[in-house]
Parts: structure tokens; C-alpha cells; sequence
């Protein structure tokens, strides 16, 4: 009786579910003024399949039944907010059952990669296998740096890994899985112990626990501009430039959420972001797109419009990229038309040093910021040493970044020829 009663209760939803979606469907059809359809989802970071899409799909192929599914999935009505709803119904079971026992460390739904640090308030991923052989990616990454260093001694290479939050003994999760881990000790020996001699290399690496929620966001992959700070120093000591004291901080963003907040479904962890007023008006940016340097100034970011509005906050455009958006998503050209030391340099870096170029760029006469596995480039690193004559290379990248340079932008470092054209960048996974 009781199988009976579970399998109408299920029919019953099911078919409220149907005519929801065919409904919500037709109704943005015929009246798209008042209801209108989503285009893409936020949560998920892509658009959703249309009639269009349905259409060009193959019926021989057998894709077009594939296309249609995920069609009729993407009309359910509210679809990022019942992704939000199901992940939360999922968490209170999870949470109950690892607080009886004493666990604050648990997953933000069943099969999430992210995990919610309970007493210490903020969000983490698992921590990354380590591969059990060097990839053609390193082995690239590696040859590449090595070979223009050598091929260049006149020019001064300091390198700086940075480890994310969840790549360190440190991460609440590490003792919770088996195997063996990228940690600093695994970049050391598998990445810095691979570069030339004539490269000043250092892993920069999470010191303790308490140091993500510190100065890490709760709820995102990056650093804060206190944090930043601390490799920008080491890297400074590097290569002779000026160091920077993080002071006087003034809030921009109020409250966002961030990629670990978006991947991990769990949106009750806010961030505050802060920078310093330094003034930077001596700095001029200007774009690199398809390769081609672009002769319009830009401002990248929303970075000098916040600082120069009376409430000093960031209208949220999106809600998971306060980080991104606030600095800017950069590939280009900073011109510094201020004191500096009259040389150019090359910052090959990755969303970690969105925060960081303009205190880079503020030591030299050109800086030239590319991030390789954020964007396409169809160049190599040697041509960008060669047309624009660079003087220091200073590269500031997560610890693994070498894997998306080697699928984003694989000429940067030797291997087949680019074919995209600029990506989108992930603010998860940098």
C-alpha cells in the first residue's frame, strides 16, 4: 500500500513538473512581456539550449534527443533557484548527521568537491590528486621558461607559485582523503625544482588554517589584497622593485559571492572586499585582444568609477564576481607616465593578479599583463620578449595554472596552434 501511495505521489509530481515546464515554455513564447525566460544560468555558467538549438541538432546523429532533454530541463521555472533549494534540503541532512558526530567539515550537497568549514566559517575544496607522472602541460610550461631564460641572460625571470587555499596540508579536508595531494612540497619538487637555475623561483604557500578565512575570501578561490600584498613583496624582492605596506584600507564591495559560493550552491557566505585609495592616475591601460594591442585607453574593472563615487561601493553586476569585476579582467598594456625605472616588463599571470598589476606596472615605463590560461593568445612567450623588448619576466600564477595555458593558449608554450578565440574566465578555477 505504502509502494502504491510512493509511486502516485510520483506520477502526480512528475506531471505538476511537465506541465510547469510546458507551460512556463509557451507562456514565454506568446507572452514574452510578462514572462520572460532566462537566457543563461548564472549558477551553472552557460546559456540554455533553445528551439534553435533543437533544430541543428542531428536526428541521425542522435544528438537531437540529447539537445531536446537538456532543452525541456533548462524551461523548469526558477531552475538556479531550485538548484539553490535542492543543494540546501541536501546540506541540513548532511549537516545534522556530521554535527552528531562531532564533524564541523562536511560537503555543501551530496557529491559536492566543496565543503563547508562549519566553526571556522567558510567554504573550501577538496584538495587536488597529484598526478603520478609529469604531463606534457608541465613538461611545456617548464621547457618554455626554461628555454627563454637561457636564451635570454640579459633579461632577469622571478617566478612565484601560488598555492590556492585547498592546495596545502593545511585544508580542513586533507586529512579526510587518501592519497597523495598537490601540496607546496609537490609544486616544489614537480615545478620549481624543474625551473633553470637563472629563474628565482619560490612556492608561496598557505601558512596555517587560520589564514584562509583571514586573508583568503570565504567564499571564493582568491586572495584578499592584504594577501596579494605578501607575494607581491616576495616577488618585489625579486626583482628590485618597491615593496608595498597594506594600509588604510576602504571598503568597495559590500557584500558578494564568489565561485565557491556559485559551484558549491551555498550562498550564505558573504565577502567584503577592501582596498587602498592609492592613486594610480598615472597609469594608462590599453587592451590586447586577438593578439592585436589595441590604441584606446581602457579602464579595466570597476575599480577607479568606485573610488570616485561618494559611497566608495561597487554596484553589483554580478553577484559571484565582486572580485573580478571590482579589479578587472585584463590582457594588455599598462603605461606608467609617472616615476619609474624606465624598463618593461612581461607579468604573466592569472585572475590571482588582477589585484596586483598596478602595483607591478607602477615600477616600470611599460608593463605588458597577458594571463595565457585565462584568455587565447596564438603567440609564444618569445615573441612577446622579442616585439616588445622586455627587460624583467615576472610570472605570478596559480600553482597549476600550466595546465589551462597548455589547453587555452598551447602556442604560448610550444605546443599545436590556438584555434579559439578569447575565453571566458572562470572564477573558480584560476
Amino acid at each position: 500500500m505504502a509502494k502504491k501511495a510512493r509511486s502516485i505521489l510520483f506520477i502526480l509530481l512528475a506531471g505538476v513538473l511537465l506541465f510547469s515546464v510546458i507551460g512556463y515554455l509557451s507562456a514565454s513564447k506568446i507572452a514574452p512581456g510578462i514572462v520572460q525566460k532566462p537566457t543563461s544560468s548564472v549558477v551553472e555558467k552557460r546559456d540554455y539550449k533553445t528551439l534553435k538549438d533543437v533544430k541543428n541538432a542531428s536526428f541521425f546523429a542522435g544528438t537531437a534527443q540529447d539537445v531536446f532533454e537538456r532543452y525541456a530541463a533548462d524551461g523548469v521555472p526558477m531552475r538556479d533557484s531550485l538548484l539553490y533549494l535542492n543543494a540546501a534540503v541536501q546540506r541540513d541532512a548532511i549537516s545534522c548527521g556530521a554535527l552528531l558526530n562531532g564533524i564541523s567539515v562536511y560537503p555543501t550537497y551530496y557529491g559536492s568537491a566543496y565543503y563547508e568549514v562549519s566553526d571556522m566559517g567558510f567554504l573550501v575544496k577538496s584538495p587536488d590528486i597529484a598526478p603520478q607522472k609529469q604531463s606534457e602541460a608541465l613538461k611545456a610550461w617548464l621547457d618554455t621558461l626554461n628555454a627563454a631564460a637561457k636564451r635570454h641572460p640579459e633579461i632577469s625571470f622571478a617566478y612565484v607559485a601560488v598555492t590556492e587555499s585547498h592546495q596545502s596540508e593545511f585544508n580542513p579536508i586533507y586529512d579526510l582523503k587518501v592519497g597523495e595531494f598537490v601540496d607546496s612540497a609537490w609544486v616544489e619538487a614537480n615545478v620549481i625544482d624543474g625551473l633553470d637555475s637563472s629563474i628565482d623561483a619560490s612556492v608561496d604557500s598557505i601558512s596555517s588554517t587560520d589564514e584562509i578565512p583571514q586573508t583568503w575570501f570565504v567564499n571564493d578561490v582568491h586572495w584578499s589584497l592584504e594577501r596579494g600584498l605578501e607575494t607581491y613583496n616576495l616577488a618585489a624582492e625579486k626583482l628590485g622593485l618597491e615593496h608595498v605596506s597594506y594600509q588604510d584600507p576602504v571598503e568597495v564591495v559590500d557584500e558578494w559571492h564568489g565561485g565557491y559560493s556559485r559551484v558549491g550552491l551555498d550562498k550564505r557566505y558573504a565577502e567584503t572586499l577592501w582596498d587602498m585609495p592609492m592613486d594610480f592616475s598615472n597609469l594608462s591601460f590599453y587592451k590586447i585582444k586577438d593578439d592585436v594591442l589595441a590604441k584606446k585607453k581602457i579602464d579595466p574593472g570597476k575599480r577607479t568609477e568606485t573610488l570616485a563615487s561618494s559611497s566608495k561601493k561597487m554596484k553589483q553586476s554580478n553577484e559571484f564576481q565582486g572580485y573580478t569585476a571590482y579589479y578587472g579582467t585584463f590582457n594588455g598594456l599598462v603605461v606608467n607616465d609617472g616615476e619609474n625605472n624606465g624598463r618593461n616588463c612581461l607579468l604573466i599571470g592569472d585572475s590571482f593578479t588582477h589585484c596586483l598589476k598596478r602595483y607591478v606596472a607602477n615600477n616600470y615605463a611599460n608593463t605588458y599583463v597577458i594571463m595565457p590560461g585565462n584568455y587565447t593568445t596564438n603567440r609564444s612567450l618569445e615573441d612577446y620578449i622579442e616585439e616588445y623588448d622586455i627587460d624583467d619576466v615576472l610570472v605570478i600564477t596559480q600553482a597549476r595554472k600550466y595546465g589551462s595555458v597548455a589547453e587555452t593558449s598551447p602556442a604560448f608554450v610550444g605546443l599545436k596552434k590556438s584555434q579559439g578565440s578569447q575565453n571566458a574566465e572562470d572564477d573558480v578555477e584560476r
